[in-house]
């Protein structure tokens, strides 16, 4: 076989015992290009350079002097209380959180929900995982959740046509506590399933890496939920996008 078919390295010695043709010709078992694993392996893999990268972050920014990072034990400590406090809802506004947990609504009350993190305000960024977010020079986000006829759902019909609301769950000042805790309210319900979980994986927002002790942010977690989701998907008024 010649020259031709093999991969070199630098120092001209070969790559792989395996020529380009055997390699092209069995693409498909390779997890990286085959799209039934990769829907399955790509998180994966994302989700562990994300702990990587958090873990670096934790370290340089604790070697130079920053004391509000707060332990793992800590952050887990939050999003349980999130999960299971009762009266943890009780001073908002919508009443049909009152006197439940997180846990409650979303086993026993049908309920569907979003959980993000941001420096901004609800109006700005709670329903924007709804849009088609990115620029031509990015991938730009799949929604979840679309119109039956495959329009994208905009902010105002969420809320008037959909039952949607946004509601503050914690804020820190370190974007890599929020983060964090973020991650743990995904991973606690994503057994769930779509669209119980408006999420498609965990952990695939910011790794809290951009955050600086003088960015003059507050950072905050935050849920967006509905009622209606499952009865307006029932009637085909809108489908879910795997």
């Amino acid at each position: 076989m010649g020259v031709e078919h093999f991969k070199f390295n630098k120092n001209n010695t070969k790559r792989f015992k395996t020529c380009r043709a055997y390699s092209e010709a069995h693409k498909i078992y390779n997890s990286r290009t085959n799209p039934i694993n990769n829907p399955i392996n790509n998180p994966i893999n994302s989700g562990k350079r994300k702990v990587e990268r958090r873990n670096e972050m934790e370290s340089f920014e604790r070697a130079e002097g920053r004391t509000d990072i707060m332990s793992n034990e800590e952050r887990c400590t939050i999003a349980e209380q999130i999960c299971t406090d009762r009266a943890f809802f009780d001073d908002g506004s919508d009443s049909r959180l009152h006197g439940k947990s997180l846990d409650d609504l979303l086993t026993e009350h049908g309920m569907c929900v979003y959980f993000g993190e941001t420096g901004r305000q609800l109006y700005e960024e709670g329903y924007r995982w709804l849009s088609e977010r990115g620029s031509m020079f990015s991938n730009k986000n799949r929604p979840v959740l679309r119109w039956n006829n495959g329009d994208v759902i905009t902010q105002s019909e969420a809320i008037e046509s959909l039952g949607f609301e946004s509601v503050f769950l914690w804020q820190n000042a370190s974007k890599l506590n929020t983060t964090f805790v973020e991650d743990k309210l995904q991973a606690q319900y994503h057994g769930l399933g779509l669209p119980r979980r408006l999420y498609r994986q965990v952990g695939m927002g910011s790794n809290g890496a951009a955050d600086l002790p003088c960015d003059g942010y507050v950072h905050k977690v935050f849920m967006t939920y509905s009622f209606d989701v499952l009865s307006h998907i029932a009637r085909g008024n809108i489908k879910i996008m795997l």
